[in-house]
């Protein structure tokens, strides 16, 4: 049996005064499914010099869902070569990244079919509004120095995985794993303050500053969202570190709701046999959107 999809919404009327231009309601209830296919297209270059990006057609769908303010700004706090960038100039929003970095920074400088990208370079949107591209060669940790309270209107990224990609290199090259041979994945830096030379436990505790100042310069209800993978320790008494999952406590821990958890299959990844004969593992062709908001402000409150 059919349904119109104006059946499908529980509410209409209150749900029409969300739906915008750029977000339709058959857009609604196609991504009303909580596991995603969005395939990867072909990569360029400078993918490869980084090794673990993201499509810019998911961080696109990600704006004009979640960022309500058509004009608003995105912030990335771990930046890379500037997909986040790219999304939000084609979206129309303001974009200020953080990079730590060199050589993603001077990558994330240059964004496809623009010119290059300084830290103040100003276009107009179709309304002829300003729009602000600013990328800093900076810490994320200093990123209050730079944002003012309650200022940003969606905050999306896909932060390191702690030491677990330099962990994993080092497992795949001492077992001889194919997968080390095809793998582009390799260390970000050597640098200390890189959350990706940083072990587990102290990963956690720094993510959670970053998320501490995110709740003060994001917006009261909107969202950041994190992009983020499992990992899988074989070797240690916790096989498998539900990454997803820390991330959503510690929002809560410092004041975010867990609004929502979206599966990205990334099935068009190559599968391999893992395991051995007393053992099997599958293989991790998924990363998980950990979707937070920032509660109302209740102004009755002392």
């Amino acid at each position: 049996m059919k349904h119109d999809l104006d059946d499908l919404l529980i509410n209409k009327s209150e749900q029409l005064k969300v739906v915008r231009h750029e977000f339709t309601l058959s857009d609604m209830v196609k991504y009303a499914r909580s596991v995603w296919n969005i395939a990867y297209k072909p990569r360029s270059d400078k993918h490869n010099v980084h090794g673990a990006t993201f499509p810019r057609e998911l961080i696109e769908l990600l704006i004009r869902m979640y960022c309500w303010n058509p004009h608003g700004l995105v912030v990335d706090p771990f930046m890379g070569i500037g997909t986040t960038t790219e999304a939000c100039r084609n979206t129309q929003r303001s974009c200020v990244g953080f990079e730590l970095n060199d050589t993603f920074y001077q990558y994330g400088k240059t964004i496809e079919h623009m010119q290059t990208l300084d830290q103040f370079h100003v276009l107009k949107n179709t309304e002829n509004i300003p729009l602000s591209y600013k990328l800093y060669h900076e810490d994320c940790r200093k990123m209050d120095t730079y944002l003012s309270p309650n200022s940003v209107d969606f905050v999306v990224t896909s932060p390191p995985y702690a030491n677990f990609i330099q962990r994993s290199i080092k497992d795949r090259e001492k077992r001889k794993d194919i997968r080390f041979k095809n793998s582009n994945i390799k260390p970000y830096s050597d640098d200390p303050r890189d959350f990706g030379n940083l072990d587990y436990p102290t990963f956690l505790a720094e993510i959670k500053r970053i998320m501490e100042k995110l709740l003060v310069i994001t917006k009261p209800e909107c969202y950041n969202i994190w992009i983020v993978k499992d990992h899988r320790l074989t070797e240690e008494n916790i096989p498998y570190v539900a990454f997803h999952a820390d991330f959503a406590t510690i929002g809560q821990q410092v004041g975010f709701l867990f609004h929502d958890l979206i599966i990205w299959n990334q099935e068009q990844r190559k599968l391999t046999p893992r395991g051995s004969r007393k053992i099997f593992y599958t293989n991790q062709n998924c990363s998980f959107l950990v979707i937070l908001r920032k509660p109302k402000i209740n102004k009755n409150r002392q």
